[in-house]
């Protein structure tokens, strides 16, 4: 059992100081070389902490898409419209939520990355760089797997502004009715005009722009990248980032043609048994890059959204 002791003090010019103090119990503190580690681990975030500021402050704004409503109703829109707009207000503020986490978290993954060694070579000899990339990555993975889940919040804004209408035969008393509701089946559904009655009320230029906007939601080259490590991530192995030897390997199934240089024939089959892997699928810089860019392209997207009146954080009818 170690008893621990944590003093912060804070020296603000112009200001008295002020000191913070907190005692805790550790009961299974490795000997040699855990108190080093806890210690490294303390100040690693409070590192973290005065770094990643900088970093959220660089990524684009989405402060834009959580503002206060004020929504207002005759008699009619009470029995025809009310669930639309008032749903459709609450999707505005649930994807804003989720837009301003997606950016806290990709920030602070930012930040462990500064704190890991500069030289590869030396975070392989430290347990306390391992940990500062699985902190890092932690965040990251948490950062992307909200950032893939906007593109559905999205579609799930147009399915309530139209009254839920956009999948025919939806049981809305189902417990996982929501399970359906995705950006691929409501920008699916949204090319059958013809066969919904809220669509065909559109105006020709709203449905048009409200068409693209679905279509050109994951349509960047980065948001595909990042749709593929997420992909991977959730449903798949793993990919690994910076460091093989952190993450599964598995043996490839695949065989090779052997070819004859001379005849260009196959001459036969090969395959390499228990290799390691010696390089990583993705460096974190260049996925931290796609990540920032996709957040960046959902802004812009959700901009021309938010430009339509019907379809904006007020909801208003037309």
């Amino acid at each position: 059992m170690a008893r621990v002791t944590v003093q912060i003090k804070f020296a603000v010019e112009g200001k008295p100081t002020r000191e913070f103090e907190r005692e805790t119990e550790l009961p299974d503190l490795r000997d040699p070389g855990g108190d080093e580690f806890v210690a490294r681990e303390l100040f690693a975030s409070l590192d973290n902490m005065a770094r990643w500021g900088a970093y959220y402050e660089a990524l684009p704004d989405v402060s834009r898409f959580i503002r206060p409503t004020k929504l207002s109703f005759d008699v009619r829109q009470l029995f025809s419209d009310y669930d639309n707009r008032s749903n459709t207000v609450a999707m505005w503020f649930e994807i804003g939520r989720t837009l301003l986490r997606v950016k806290g978290l990709l920030a602070r993954a930012r930040a462990f990355h500064d704190l890991q060694s500069s030289s590869v070579e030396d975070a392989r000899e430290s347990e306390h760089e391992w940990h500062m990339h699985l902190r890092k990555m932690e965040k990251f993975d948490q950062a992307i797997m909200f950032l893939g889940k906007v593109s559905d919040l999205v579609a799930r804004l147009v399915f309530e502004r139209l009254g839920a209408s956009m999948i025919p035969n939806l049981d809305l008393e189902h417990d996982e009715w929501e399970r359906r509701v995705t950006l691929g089946v409501v920008r699916e559904n949204f090319e059958r005009r013809e066969e919904n009655d809220h669509l065909l009320l559109l105006p020709e230029a709203e449905y048009q722009t409200i068409r693209q906007i679905l279509k050109d939601l994951i349509e960047s080259d980065a948001a595909n990248r990042i749709w593929k490590y997420r992909n991977r991530l959730l449903h798949r192995i793993a990919a690994s980032v910076d460091f093989p030897e952190l993450y599964s390997h598995m043996e490839s199934r695949a065989w090779e043609a052997t070819v004859d240089a001379e005849t260009g024939k196959q001459t036969g089959r090969q395959r390499s048994l228990g290799g390691r892997k010696m390089n990583a699928d993705h460096a974190f810089l260049d996925l931290y890059a796609d990540a920032s860019a996709t957040l960046a392209h959902f802004v812009s997207v959700l901009k021309r959204l938010e430009d339509i009146p019907r379809f904006g954080p007020e909801a208003i009818e037309n």
